[in-house]
């Protein structure tokens, strides 16, 4: 039998020498019993990959392979037989081979190696499989966000278990993580971190990138691992603003988007004008968009309405921005990244529990410039190396409105500066090294004046020519023991200073410089039970400097308390311990976790009894303090069910408690929370339907200590669907809140209601500019792919196939059999065969190309 080849780019990548065997069945040899042999490559050089890690995993056996790549079982009975391949750096594979009696069977297998998520030991990246990475994380995908139709970004990860969110009218909701926000949530912008604009704590920091500037999210709750620094607390939020899908085309293609958006509750509309392309050289999205949004409105609370009718003054917001990221790829494995974003809210309205207390963020801006530079190497030990550069400078003003005919009227000014150096390392075959160095600088200066009838105060330093430096050093460490047990390791070393100067009226007075050193890592593992399920185990240690927040607020707040910081506020410290059990098999889809979060010097803002407000009509004045022993714990489940093809039901479960150490309650604890949801989507239909309730238990374990009060139990069911119109248009719609009714969520700060019924609509054009138009109406010249999928088990798995292929610019349709596991893909005429089978691969499962051949309607 000769041997087969597959030229891609003309590049001969040579899978084996048996490959029809993984295609058209075994191999029928004379012997005495049965062998399965093969071969194990690289399979974008075609070298053999020495020492791969090659188990049956029914009989829990396995081998190496030998220099060149070779491995043998002999003595095998009749049977099924699935083989696992593992290697560090490469993607693992799974394959079935059946042998019948006194039958030879040869399986080769090609890994795609992982540059871009195993060996950065990172945050999952969106190819990450599940079961591969010991501290897993959540993706949200740019078709998620667009069917959600959220007003802010906030209300994007009330989709992840674990996570809550308190609403401040329209734009300030803040997500909550395990119970903490703030600072001690970190978010990225394609990898720049961002921080709030507002030093006394106004801003959530997710106000100020909207829904529609995002193309995906990864989440995750709970701290991360060592490369991370102040900040790595309750959860990190990665936001990617571009696409993967045009860096495999050899044309150069440009597409243009258009959305509009309205929602009835507020009065809401938005929309975008987006321009996205490039080639394997240069690819770009340039988008720009904004909103108007008005004060929602809540059902009455003593009669039924069908329609919200009494309006939450004060809650409205206006925005609009411009975004440009782009990326260049000179060759070599290079790539030159430059991102470039202007934000710009108005009018944003912050509602207070006290009708006469409240504030208006007369204008909001940020801006951000940033480089990032990559180059993947060829070399046996030295991988990779990442640069990132990145500044952003922000600008707040607020009027707050307080008791006695009186307002405050506040400008702060700040800004970051942040780099980082990263560089990958592979030490032998089961062993990898991140090493980097970064720093962050955050600059602010804010000031205030008094208005009354009396007349206006000159302004006052809140905070003068403060500063908060950090920079850490730290070293990752991945170790592959055998074949089903992944540790990572993690140190880092960091550096924090903060200061502000005195102001010469004595508002500031004292020593307010702070220095600190502080060492954090993780100790996590993941241990494959078999190919459908891993469980992994791990220790997190990470803090949070106190930020200008903490230290220098003076300022009413929504609450209806007056906060002051405290200068001598310490750094805050999470150590979390984490175990937990997921996976795939069937029809089933799951991820149970439980964690611990044993908190030392946590910073919240207790009721000061001591002291009394300077405005006169506020409940009291809170100040921030540290909590020495605090606990927070909880679990979170999600369960996924595909009852038919077309017919999923999932549950999300996230429960919480949090003590002070003192026999007390802590602040910020969500109540036990349910969210159960189906889906009908046919998989080769373009429509959807969705049916979510949102449940969340009665909250008594609240913390008066704090300001906070009881939260009853309440029910709310979300309708929504869609599907494209036209190839080129896509139409959604649905309801919030179906049941119009009227409930508050334990979170919301001003202890205010949530918004009632709402009737939303979505409109999304895609029009070719240059190049073919992504899914063109006229399929000439196009062409059938048929291939066959390996480790395709379960609905899940069809749908990931579907999506990933289907996300890609080249591709009409995929239209996925699970049962003889095998996809039929209608591409375009001049379409990358290999961005295809890269797409299918890097979600984890094998494929091989059995034909092509003309595509006839």
């Amino acid at each position: 039998m000769k041997v087969q080849g597959l030229f891609i780019d003309g590049k001969r990548i040579i899978l084996g020498g048996a490959i029809w065997a993984c295609l058209l069945g075994p191999m029928l040899v004379f012997g005495q019993s049965g062998l399965i042999q093969g071969r194990v490559i690289d399979a974008e050089t075609a070298e053999p990959l020495y020492r791969a890690s090659v188990v049956i995993e029914s009989e829990f056996s396995g081998v190496s392979t030998d220099i060149d790549g070779h491995f043998r079982f002999t003595d095998l009975p009749a049977g099924n037989y699935y083989l696992q391949v593992r290697y560090l750096g490469y993607q693992s594979q799974i394959r079935l081979a059946v042998i019948e009696q006194d039958e030879a069977v040869t399986v080769d297998f090609g890994l795609i190696p992982l540059a871009a998520s195993l060996t950065e030991v990172v945050i999952s990246a969106p190819e990450t499989n599940l079961l591969d990475e010991p501290i897993p994380s959540t993706k949200i995908s740019s078709g998620q966000i667009e069917r959600l139709a959220a007003t802010n970004t906030a209300e994007i990860l009330e989709e992840v278990g674990g996570v809550s969110v308190g609403r401040a009218g329209n734009w300030g909701s803040k997500p909550y993580f395990q119970g903490m926000t703030d600072s001690r949530v970190l978010l990225f912008i394609d990898g720049i971190k961002t921080t709030q604009s507002c030093p006394m704590g106004m801003d959530a920091c997710t106000a100020t990138i909207e829904p529609d500037m995002i193309n995906s999210m990864d989440v995750q709750v709970g701290p991360g691992n060592a490369q991370f620094g102040s900040g790595n607390m309750g959860g990190i939020v990665s936001i990617n603003t571009i696409g993967a899908q045009y860096q495999y085309l050899e044309e150069f293609r440009v597409e243009m988007e258009a959305v509009a958006r309205v929602r009835s509750v507020s009065d809401s509309r938005s929309g975008l004008l987006a321009f996205k392309g490039g080639n394997k050289a240069l690819d770009f999205a340039l988008s720009a968009g904004g909103g108007r949004h008005g004060n929602y409105k809540v059902p009455d609370p003593n009669r039924y309405t069908l329609f919200p009718n009494t309006e939450i003054p004060n809650s409205g917001f206006d925005s609009r921005w411009l975004h440009l990221h782009t990326r260049y790829r000179p060759g070599a494995g290079q790539e030159i990244a430059l991102i470039g974003q202007i934000y710009r809210g108005e009018n944003i309205g912050w509602p207070a529990r006290m009708p006469e207390t409240y504030s208006i963020i007369p204008e909001e801006k940020r801006d951000l410039l940033a480089i990032k530079y990559r180059w993947e190497f060829d070399g046996r030990n030295f991988k990779k190396l990442e640069a990132v550069l990145g500044y952003q400078p922000m600008f707040h003003n607020m009027l707050n409105y307080v008791p006695g005919n009186t307002r405050f009227f506040g400008i702060s000014r700040t800004g970051n500066y942040q780099s980082s150096v990263k560089a990958f390392f592979a030490l032998g075959e089961r062993s990898l090294l991140t090493a980097g160095i970064d720093g962050f600088v955050w600059k602010m200066n804010a000031e205030r004046q008094t208005i009354t009838e009396q007349g206006t105060t000159p302004f006052v330093n809140i905070l003068n020519r403060g500063i908060l430096q950090e920079g850490g050093i730290f070293l990752l460490h991945r170790y592959l023991f055998g074949d089903r047990l992944t540790i990572d390791a993690g140190l880092r070393l960091n550096a924090v200073s903060s200061d502000a100067r005195p102001d010469a009226t004595g508002f500031l007075a004292g020593d307010l410089r702070d220095n600190q050193k502080i060492w954090t890592g993780n100790l996590t593992a993941l241990y494959q039970l078999n190919r459908h399920m891993a469980v992994s185990v791990g220790v997190v240690k990470g803090f949070n400097a106190a930020t200008p927040v903490d230290r220098f607020l003076s300022a009413p707040q929504l609450d209806g308390f007056y906060h002051f910081g405290n200068p001598e506020i310490r750094p805050e410290v999470n150590v979390s311990k984490t175990i937990s059990w997921r996976g795939m098999k069937d029809k089933w889809s799951w991820n149970l976790t439980y964690f611990h979060n044993r908190l030392r010097d946590l910073i919240e803002r207790r009721i000061d009894t001591t002291q009394t407000a300077p405005i006169t009509g506020l409940r009291g004045v809170k100040r921030a303090v540290n909590i020495p022993n605090a606990v927070v714990k909880g679990a979170s489940a999600y369960l996924a069910y595909y009852i038919t093809p077309a017919l999923q039901s999932s549950l999300t479960i996230s429960y919480l408690n949090g003590r002070d150490g003192q026999g007390g309650n802590l602040p910020n604890i969500a109540p036990l929370e349910f969210s159960p949801k189906i889906t009908f989507e046919p998989p080769e239909k373009n429509l959807w339907v969705s049916l979510r309730a949102d449940i969340a238990t009665g909250q008594d374990r609240f913390a008066p200590n704090y300001g906070e009060i009881s939260t009853p139990a309440y029910t709310v069911f979300d309708l929504s669907g869609g599907g494209k119109v036209t190839e080129q248009v896509e139409l959604s719609l649905g309801i919030s809140n179906l049941s119009n009714r009227n409930y508050r969520r334990h979170l919301n700060l001003a202890q205010l209601p949530e918004p009632g019924l709402s009737i939303f609509a979505t409109v999304k054009v895609n029009l070719p500019v240059i190049g073919a138009p992504n899914g063109a109406p006229g399929l000439k010249g196009a062409r059938l792919v048929t291939i066959r999928i390996e480790g395709m088990a379960c609905q899940f798995c069809a749908k990931t196939v579907r999506e990933r292929s289907e996300a890609l610019p080249q591709v009409i349709q995929a239209i996925i059999h699970l049962e003889d596991g095998k996809a039929a893909i209608i591409v375009s005429r001049k379409a990358s065969l290999e961005a295809v089978l890269e797409a299918i691969r890097r979600a984890g499962f094998g494929a091989q190309i059995l034909s092509v051949e003309d595509y006839t309607p």
